[in-house]
C-alpha cells in the first residue's frame, strides 16, 4: 500500500475517499444499531447467546467506524500516512468478523 501513501496529496485523496465510504457505512450501521434491541423481542431471546453476539456486533459497527474515521485523520495530520490508511480499513475487518460471529451458533 506504499504507492497509495507515498505523497501527502495522494494520501489525502485516498483517505478522503475512505472517509466518504465509511460515512455511508456509519449512516446505515447507525440505523441498524437503532433497531438492534428488537432482537430481544421474542420470549426467551435475552438468554440466547447468538442474539447477544448479533446485538453487540451490530451496535459495535458505528462505534468502530466513527473511531476509525477520527483516528485515521489524526494519524494523517501526524504525517503517518500508511498508518492512517490501515486505521481506515479497521471497520471492514470488524464487519467481516461480525458477520462470521452472526453466522455461528
Amino acid at each position: 500500500m506504499g504507492f497509495l501513501t507515498r505523497t501527502r496529496g495522494r494520501s489525502a485523496l485516498v483517505l478522503g475517499v475512505m472517509t466518504v465510504l465509511l460515512a455511508v457505512l456509519l449512516l446505515f450501521s447507525s440505523v441498524a444499531a437503532m433497531f438492534s434491541p428488537m432482537i430481544f423481542d421474542a420470549p426467551g431471546s435475552a438468554e440466547n447467546p447468538t442474539a447477544w453476539r448479533i446485538f453487540f456486533s451490530v451496535v459495535g459497527v458505528p462505534v468502530v467506524t466513527l473511531l476509525a474515521i477520527v483516528l485515521s485523520w489524526v494519524a494523517f495530520f501526524l504525517q503517518r500516512y500508511q498508518v492512517a490508511l490501515w486505521i481506515s480499513l479497521v471497520p471492514v475487518l470488524y464487519v467481516v468478523i461480525a458477520l462470521l460471529l452472526m453466522g455461528g451458533s
